[in-house]
């Protein structure tokens, strides 16, 4: 069994700190004032907000995932209707614990990546940039990338698209870029990506969309999580309510029961603060 926790961390001090600011679901916020610059700088350390120091602290975390005029992302166009067999997480912890890579940090572009092709499917990803704020494992970076599925197409033996009504199902990366916005705070959980070696499998362009050097990270199905505008949770993978459970287990560690689900407000910054707590427990 788990201690319980104290209040005082990053997310605590955002919750604390923060304001009903911008708008909730995946409308436009209705603040107008512009977001900060996603620059991957690292977040201030923290302290606990006991002094004027701590309060102009807190509010720069809480400055850092602000909406301003960006709109909340949509979990529901980025998932697809795509379904996933998995034995999930009980915590937040629990998948901290079993990944290679754990971090929080801001989405700072979309760019095509490879395809996939088995059989008579083509599978298309993307790859995410991300800013990275904060590392939960001894991984430490500055930038993560992340390939993420748009869909797929119905191909030939020539790998070429096979045209009809059912031969694709896919996000552009237009589309996914609108879905899940520039500057959108996501929380990260996988492993690096092996090199492929189904030879049933062909890859196509296989270094696209990554810098030089850099291999691409997978997500957990439960471990590409997106903050609202209202610092709930959207996931992009994994239905949301899969995320429940971990809001339910971290809330009662914190005496916090106003949160009950993924979509509570406030619950985004619950999972991040579990997270760096369980980083500390775990050097």
């Amino acid at each position: 069994m788990r201690a319980r926790r104290t209040v005082g961390t990053f997310a605590m001090i955002i919750t604390l700190t923060a304001t009903a600011s911008c708008a909730t679901g995946s409308g436009p916020s209705q603040v107008t004032s512009s977001p900060p610059p996603v620059t991957g700088e690292r977040l201030p350390e923290l302290s606990e907000p006991d002094s004027a120091e701590s309060d102009t602290e807190s509010a720069t975390l809480n400055d850092l995932y602000e909406c301003g005029d960006r709109q909340s992302p949509d979990g529901d166009r980025l998932r697809g209707g795509r379904m996933y067999d998995y034995q999930p997480f009980a915590t937040i912890g629990d998948a901290v614990d079993t990944v290679e890579t754990a971090v929080v940090g801001r989405i700072t572009d979309w760019r095509a990546g490879r395809s996939v092709i088995e059989d008579d499917t083509a599978f298309r990803y993307a790859v995410i940039e991300v800013a990275v704020d904060q590392s939960f494992k001894e991984d430490r970076r500055d930038t993560i990338y992340i390939e993420f599925e748009l869909g797929n197409d119905i191909v030939d033996e020539f790998g070429q698209v096979v045209r009809g009504p059912f031969s694709t199902n896919l996000l552009t990366i237009d589309d996914a870029k609108d879905a899940a916005p520039i500057g959108t705070p996501v929380i990260f959980l996988g492993d690096e990506i092996a090199a492929e070696n189904d030879p049933h499998r062909k890859v196509v362009d296989p270094d696209a969309g990554l810098p030089a050097g850099e291999a691409p990270h997978g997500s957990y199905p439960q471990g590409l999580l997106l903050r609202n505008c209202d610092g709930s949770v959207t996931s992009a993978m994994a239905e949301t309510r899969d995320i429940d459970e971990w809001v339910v287990s971290e809330a009662a560690l914190v005496d916090d029961s106003t949160l009950r689900k993924a979509t509570d407000p406030g619950s985004f910054d619950l999972l991040v603060n579990a997270a760096l707590l369980f980083d500390q427990s775990s050097e």
